[in-house]
């Protein structure tokens, strides 16, 4: 596939069904996403996989801060806060950070 494709063919979910998602699919996915790029390859991410009642505590966990007007707050913070070296190496690369 190419990059049109892929942008042709590309969707976004909506709405979600109750049905679970099989754990070796969900493995299948994270180790794809593992070889994913990022900014500058600081790999900024961190990842949580619930299911059962984990998730269900945390949805209401999250109901309950919405509902009391907690706001989100992004976790990632864009590059140009990073260190010096990460700046000066964007730099010689052409980046414009």
């Amino acid at each position: 596939m190419d990059v049109i494709d892929a942008l042709n063919s590309r969707f976004t979910v909506r709405a979600f069904t109750p049905d679970p998602v099989h754990k070796g699919t969900i493995l299948k996915i994270l180790d794809a996403a593992t070889r994913a790029p990022s900014s500058g390859n600081t790999q900024p991410w961190e990842l949580f996989v619930a299911g059962g009642d984990a998730l269900d505590g945390f949805v209401t966990l999250m109901k309950s801060a919405s509902a009391k007007g907690c706001p989100a707050v992004p976790i990632y913070r864009h590059r140009s806060n990073g260190p010096r070296p990460t700046k000066a190496h964007g730099r010689t690369q052409g980046s414009a950070l």
